[in-house]
Order: C-alpha cells, then sequence, then structure tokens
C-alpha cells in the first residue's frame, strides 16, 4: 500500500548503488536541459528523416518513435 518508492527495499537499493558509486569515485552528472529552439530543430530533423526516401522500413519506425517522445516532451 501507498508510494512503492518509500519501500525499504528500494531504499536500501539506492543506499547500495550510492557506496557503490562512492568507491567507484564516480561524481554524478545533472543531465544538459534541451531548449525550445534545440528541440524543434531535433523535431524537424527527425520529421525529416522518417519520410525520408533512402530511409528502410525500420529506420522510419525508429525515427518516428523517437519523433514521437521527443513531440511528446514538447
Amino acid at each position: 500500500m501507498g508510494n512503492p518508492a518509500a519501500h525499504h527495499r528500494v531504499k536500501q537499493y539506492l543506499k547500495l548503488v550510492s557506496e557503490e558509486q562512492a568507491e567507484a569515485h564516480v561524481v554524478p552528472k545533472q543531465a544538459t536541459p534541451i531548449f525550445v529552439d534545440k528541440l524543434s530543430k531535433l523535431c524537424s530533423y527527425l520529421r525529416n528523416l522518417v519520410f525520408a526516401k533512402d530511409a528502410t522500413s525500420i529506420q522510419r519506425f525508429l525515427y518516428a518513435r523517437y519523433l514521437a517522445f521527443f513531440c511528446v516532451d514538447f
């Protein structure tokens, strides 16, 4: 019942991951933000790839999937 992320096993796992990263001297980094102008350029680039004549059907599917994901974010 309640929030599954508050379960003690999840907290224990996160603690173990943090300890492992500290031992390996891994520095956590924050993701670089994507601004609206870059996101719109990315969507137009992917749209061009989806409708490219030399793209295979698998490539079109993948480009369309990426385009749908980024358009939802946009």
